[in-house]
C-alpha cells in the first residue's frame, strides 16, 4: 500500500502537472541527446527554451497576408500573419489553393499588406 505522502503526491500531479515523454534516435539526434545529457536540469533547460522562442516570436514583425477565394458563394477572405515570408509564404499559396479547390472556386490573389496602397471608404 502506497504512503500517504506518495498518494498525496500523485493527486497533485494529476490535478496540477502535464508529463511527456520524448523518443530519441541514437543516431539521428545524437547532437540533441548529448545537449541534453550535458545539462544539470533537463527541464529548465527545456522551459527556458520554449520561454525564449515564445518571447522572440511575440516580439517578431509579421507581415499579414490575405488570400481571396471566389467561387459561386461569393468571396472568402483568409488571413494569416506570416513572420517569415520567404519561408513560409509558399506553404500559404499550396494551402490556399487547396482551399479553393475544396470551395469549388478559385484563388484569386494573395496580397500582403504593403500591397494596399489607398484606404478605401465605403459610403
Amino acid at each position: 500500500m502506497p504512503k500517504s505522502s506518495t498518494l498525496a503526491q500523485r493527486k497533485y500531479d494529476a490535478a496540477n502537472c502535464k508529463f511527456y515523454h520524448l523518443k530519441f534516435n541514437l543516431r539521428t539526434d545524437a547532437d540533441v541527446i548529448a545537449k541534453l545529457e550535458s545539462v544539470r536540469s533537463k527541464q529548465d533547460y527545456i522551459r527556458k527554451l520554449i520561454r525564449k522562442d515564445n518571447e522572440e516570436e511575440a516580439t517578431m514583425e509579421k507581415t499579414l497576408y490575405t488570400a481571396i477565394i471566389e467561387n459561386d458563394e461569393g468571396i472568402h477572405l483568409i488571413r494569416k500573419a506570416i513572420a517569415d515570408p520567404t519561408a513560409e509564404y509558399e506553404d500559404f499559396e499550396y494551402a490556399m489553393q487547396n482551399k479553393a479547390e475544396e470551395l469549388g472556386g478559385e484563388l484569386y490573389c494573395i496580397y500582403d499588406q504593403a500591397d494596399i496602397v489607398e484606404d478605401i471608404t465605403l459610403d
